[in-house]
């Protein structure tokens, strides 16, 4: 299984997807530095107004790596990773049938299950190291051109929560950040689960990326219409993007569990009918 595992990773790291994801977020992450230059922060102003005692002459003093970060992270989780999920869920199965791989691999003594899980653990743990990579590289970026950082200066305007604005020490703001990093690494699993399962229905990578790429786009904008307020908890988009709980002055626990659970009933479910597609599968 491990060599399964390794295997897969080996492919996957081989493929020239990777280059353009990187390249596509350093892109993004150059046109963050000219927006921070070019901004009078001006987007800070409605959480400033309501705490007392900051003066706005202040607040360029809290920009600085971690900040930079914190805010590119959330382009960088929100979009990039999971397009760059789907591409690599996509492709693992429904790529190596386009291309007559499969059918070879999967005439050898080995199950079904066994490859649908080895290829799934590769997702995951590529996932784990591209969750690594956005948020050391956000840093690095950030303290590069904007020094080391210090007190971190939240802002959490229009993001559905109780909390405009947090001021949170630093060593609370990295154990926050690595708590974001992590829960994201796991929570973009339940689209590569879907996606995995997609390209296990569709004999064409670009039909099952393509389709996982709208499923999540499709919850990520229904999330933000005001007549699906009911409905949005549920959301694959809202699972995965509830991040914004670890910048809160104090960690809401149950929202926490929820999504936790909501994310566990997304993996589970689609995991288990990758499994039943795949056995049934007639590879051509």
């Amino acid at each position: 299984m491990l060599n399964d595992i390794r295997n897969e990773l080996i492919k996957m790291f081989f493929q020239k997807k990777n280059y353009v994801i990187i390249a596509g977020h350093l892109f993004m992450l150059a046109l963050c530095y000219i927006g921070f230059r070019t901004s009078k922060m001006h987007f800070l102003q409605a959480g400033i107004d309501r705490r007392v005692g900051l003066p706005f002459n202040d607040i360029m003093s809290y920009v600085d790596a971690l900040f930079f970060a914190r805010i590119a992270l959330v382009p960088t989780y929100f979009i990039i990773f999971p397009i760059f999920i789907c591409t690599v869920a996509g492709d693992i199965i429904a790529g190596e049938i386009q291309e007559g791989n499969l059918k070879l691999y999967a005439s050898r003594a080995v199950s079904r299950s066994r490859i649908i899980l080895s290829k799934l653990a590769a997702i995951f743990t590529l996932s784990v190291i591209y969750s690594i990579y956005f948020a050391i590289i956000n840093i690095v970026i950030g303290w590069i051109f904007f020094g080391a950082p210090g007190v971190q200066l939240i802002y959490m305007h229009d993001m559905h929560i109780e909390t405009d604005l947090v001021i949170m020490p630093l060593s609370q703001a990295l154990l926050c950040y690595a708590c974001t990093m992590a829960y994201f690494a796991a929570s973009v699993m339940a689209l590569g689960c879907i996606t995995l399962f997609l390209s296990t229905i569709f004999n064409r990578m670009t039909t099952a990326t393509i389709a996982g790429i709208t499923v999540y786009f499709v919850c990520y904008i229904v999330s933000t219409l005001p007549f699906c307020e009911d409905i949005r908890p549920y959301l694959l988009s809202t699972a995965m993007n509830g991040i914004s709980i670890f910048w809160m002055e104090r960690l809401p626990l149950g929202r926490l569990v929820d999504n936790l659970c909501l994310i566990g009933l997304y993996v589970s479910i689609f995991t288990g009918l990758s499994l039943a597609s795949f056995t049934l599968k007639d590879i051509k």
